[in-house]
């Protein structure tokens, strides 16, 4: 292949390439250090302006602020005793501090008792609907009001108002002073801007921005400085990129921007970026011209060593010496006359060459054949006929294709022999049989080869892949698996999300019908319409606890379990439904226990059943099966598993099967071979998510017509099974301590309040965690219209600060509040983690009051109190 360029050319390059490296790379490093720096000084230098613009304009504002306090002390004392002194005194005031533009005094009602500079006007005008008033009066602090443009004047004005015990103090300031203050700092290339608490500039180095009110909250800078946060930000604002400085003025919150076009700010840098390519241009050019001064003088010597070479490529091997030059072009030289008398002694070691090739072809591991057209073996090495197990001769003259399966031999004419042919080589794995029987892959290629005299001959080179291709099998196996596993983890984590808001829609549907029983004659006719409702809630909740099964980390209640006793009493129970099927039990004695939400293993082992019922409509045989099993690395890698103690649980029938399209479809949720309406299609796909968020796996073997076989391996655990009392009350227990009750959902909030007031609890409600801890830090510190709640029932999912967060929060302002948390979401990681950092208690939504009511007390009191009796609505007596 001829080079595209020449060794001159390269040579030359090479020579510009060792000029321009070091310069390239020294100016490089020194740029981007010097123009870091100078972008850093420049960064800090607006910053600072920033904020010092800021501070001053604080303590401008401050000024004032102490005034009034010397003017509300000499009222305190009595000032206003003698008013021609009073307002002389002010008119002083205002005359030694321009700020002032007038000062009120109101009385409590917001009547306007004094004013100077005294104007007749403004005596007796009620203020009391001003905003400044009705804030300080609830405040009753030092308040800055929102700037605004003053009628007499139609310049910005701000009020400063400071409470008095029987009234308010109230200063007009001239913000005209903020105009002149910018003027003085003002330079060339920065523009300075102070903008109020609404986002609309009150001062501005340019005088038109201010009196027109613009408005630049929109700004990202100006944004977040309202939101209390400083910074550096470049923008882009009419067509120009701006970078911007912002900062808060102390005390009041007023952003204050300090910008210039980044062309402006970084002028410095860019002139030092240009004066340094223009230095490399130069040395590029210096490097270009000395390069071509010094290659042609290399080259000369390179032109003999061409004219020796092509001596020798025409068989003349008598070289002539060469007069001396650089050393490396010498040794070249005397490398070429090496080679002639190398190329003589060829043909002596030709015969040698040969026999040790044929060494190689008998002692290389790799299969070596030829054969003819029709697929014959010419030869063949000793590693094929040991790799078939045949002899050498036994190959010799034979057919590949006999050695493959009857069925795949017309293929070896038609694909293998003939593609050859046409295309001059094949490739690929195919599978043989050895003469043993064994079944073995070889991964060949074979190429056509036209020599100038003879017939063409086919030559390959081959490998045995056996093991490759089992590994390979076993690897897709695997990612099937993963591929399914990571499929039903989306389609889980969705389905948690849609039963999370389902069940806080059933939330409010329960508890207004739980509130409509409690006060409702069971002789009402409605009373059973009511009762109907609840269970189509429950139906509902069902409905969610089957999309959660399969929903990621959907457990609700893990506790130590003694599967052969739960299989039981699911058999029997089922078998009461299903009499044609009978139903037999080989249950391992001494069966391991397994950490498991005993009501989800009973939800699986009933999906299982009623799938094998389906698939014998006519009756047939059911059986169930324990076993204790222990894992090896090799078979629990088929698994995903790791190795260990496991419980086995087989479900077998003898219905109708399912075909391959069925079973990798089986675990998908909504899939379902029943008519339209008769099945939701998630009966083994929560199976499948129960057994994964437990741990364990779910598989699968079926034929068509013989029936099905469901295998779950669950992990065992050291745990020991603990007997809990199923018999507890149905009676509402009530309370009368104070709960507050944080949600974000308007009807869990209204029904809860109800549902809680009905128990007797005094109720506080908070729709975000940052109101509930508002709420909280004001009992704290003694608010009187606050009462520390005695237990917070917190909803988990929630926007801006979810359940964790806040419950942190709260443990943070007081350590020993109880917490009972709350979600339309299972016991997934999420809540776990709560529950795990200290949290009291976890209640599913949706729930009634018996259930409200019984944890609540559980955790209140540890122990539940005997239960009272509710208030009813009409003539009965009520109860506490």
């Amino acid at each position: 292949m001829k080079a595209f360029f020449s060794f001159r050319e390269t040579l030359i390059f090479n020579f510009i390439l060792v000029a321009l490296i070091p310069i390239l790379l020294t100016g490089l490093i020194s740029l981007h250090i010097f123009t870091g720096y100078l972008e850093k000084e420049i960064l800090s230098k607006n910053s600072l302006t920033a904020r010092s613009v800021s501070g001053q304009i604080g303590l401008f504002l401050n000024e004032p602020k102490d005034v009034l306090r010397r003017v509300a002390a000499m009222i305190e004392g009595g000032g206003l005793s003698n008013r021609d002194l009073f307002r002389a005194s002010l008119e002083s005031i205002i005359s030694n501090y321009p700020v002032f533009r007038m000062i009120q005094v109101l009385d409590q009602e917001g009547v306007v008792r004094e004013v100077v500079p005294y104007k007749k006007d403004l005596i007796g005008l009620n203020l009391s609907g001003r905003p400044f008033f009705r804030e300080i009066q609830r405040v009753r602090e030092p308040y800055w009001s929102s700037p605004n443009i003053s009628p007499d004047t139609g310049k910005p004005a701000l009020i400063l108002a400071l409470p008095l015990k029987m009234g308010i103090l109230a200063g007009v300031l001239n913000l005209k002073m903020l105009d002149d203050f910018i003027d003085r700092i003002e330079s060339e290339s920065v523009e300075i801007g102070v903008v109020e608490r609404k986002g609309s500039f009150i001062a501005h180095s340019i005088r038109s921005k201010a009196y027109q009110r613009v408005n630049v909250r929109h700004l990202k800078g100006i944004s977040q400085a309202l939101s209390g946060i400083e910074g550096n930000y470049r923008i882009r604002e009419g067509g120009r990129d701006i970078f911007m400085s912002v900062a808060i003025v102390p005390g009041i919150g007023w952003p204050v921007m300090v910008h210039q076009t980044e062309e402006q700010a970084f002028a410095p840098v860019h002139r030092v970026r240009l004066i340094f390519w223009i230095g490399l241009g130069l040395a590029l050019i210096l490097a270009l011209v000395l390069a071509l001064l010094r290659g042609k003088r290399l080259l000369r010597p390179l032109s003999l060593l061409i004219s020796d070479a092509r001596s020798m490529a025409r068989g003349d091997y008598d070289l002539p010496p060469r007069p001396r030059t650089y050393p490396e072009i010498d040794e070249l030289s005397e490398d070429i006359r090496a080679m002639a008398r190398a190329v003589e002694g060829r043909e002596k070691t030709l015969k040698e060459s040969e026999k040790r090739f044929r060494d190689l072809f008998n002692s290389i591991t790799d299969l070596i054949y030829t054969q003819d057209l029709d697929g014959r073996f010419i030869s063949v090495n000793p590693a094929m006929s040991k790799t078939f197990g045949y002899e050498h001769g036994e190959l010799v003259g034979r057919k590949a294709s006999e050695l493959m399966k009857p069925e795949l031999r017309p293929l070896f004419e038609s694909d293998y022999v003939d593609t050859i042919k046409r295309e001059g080589y094949y490739e690929g794995v195919s599978s043989y049989f050895s003469k043993d029987g064994r079944k073995i892959y070889i991964e060949y290629r074979s190429s056509l080869v036209n020599p100038e005299k003879g017939e063409p001959y086919i030559t390959g080179t081959g490998r045995d892949v056996t093991e490759r291709v089992s590994a390979e099998r076993r690897i897709r196996s695997l990612q099937k698996q993963m591929l399914q596993a990571k499929k039903m983890e989306a389609v889980g984590t969705l389905a948690g999300g849609i039963a999370h808001d389902f069940n806080n829609l059933l939330m409010g549907i329960q508890g207004n019908v739980s509130l409509m029983l409690l006060d409702l004659d069971p002789r009402n006719p409605f009373h059973d319409r009511l009762k109907d409702i609840e269970q189509q809630v429950h139906r509902g909740a069902d409905l969610t606890k089957q999309l959660l099964g399969f929903a990621r980390g959907g457990k609700y209640e893990v506790r130590p379990t003694d599967l052969n006793g739960l299989i039981r009493d699911q058999c029997e129970m089922f078998g009461r439904t299903r009499k044609e099927i009978t139903i037999e039990q080989n249950l391992e004695k001494g069966l391991w226990v397994v950490e498991a939400d005993q009501g989800q293993m009973e939800q699986v082992l009933l999906n299982l059943y009623v799938n094998a019922s389906q698939a014998m409509p006519e009756g047939g045989r059911l059986l169930v099966e324990t076993e204790n099993l222990v894992l090896g690395e090799e078979r629990g890698r088929v698994f995903g598993l790791a190795p260990g103690r496991y419980v086995k649980i087989s479900v077998h029938d003898t219905g109708v099967g399912m075909d391959r399209d069925m079973l990798e479809r089986i675990f998908d949720p909504f899939f379902t071979t029943r008519e339209v309406g008769e099945g939701t299609g998630l009966g083994l796909a929560s199976a499948y998510g129960i057994i994964k968020n437990h741990g364990g796996v779910i598989d699968v073997h079926s034929e068509k017509g013989r029936g099905s076989s469901f295998i779950i391996y669950l992990p065992a655990s050291e745990s020991k099974v603990v007997h809990q009392d199923s018999d507890q009350e149905e009676k509402i227990r009530t309370g009368n301590e104070t709960i507050l009750l944080v949600d974000d959902e308007e009807k869990v909030i209204e029904v809860g309040k109800e549902m809680l007031s009905s128990m007797g609890y005094k109720v506080l409600t908070a729709r975000s965690g940052r109101e509930a801890l508002n709420i909280v830090e004001r009992a704290q510190k003694g608010s009187p219209n606050t009462s520390l709640p005695d237990l917070v029932i917190l909803d988990m999912i929630m926007p801006d600060m979810g359940g964790g967060q806040t419950f942190d929060r709260l443990r943070e302002i007081d350590p020993h509040i109880r917490v009972l948390l709350s979600s339309g979401y299972s016991i997934d990681g999420r809540a776990q983690e709560i529950l795990n950092r200290g949290c009291n208690g976890f209640l599913q939504k949706p729930f009634n009051l018996q259930e409200l009511s019984v944890k609540i007390r559980e955790v209140l009191s540890g122990d539940p109190p005997q239960p009272r009796k509710m208030k009813k609505i009409g003539n009965e007596d009520t109860g506490c």
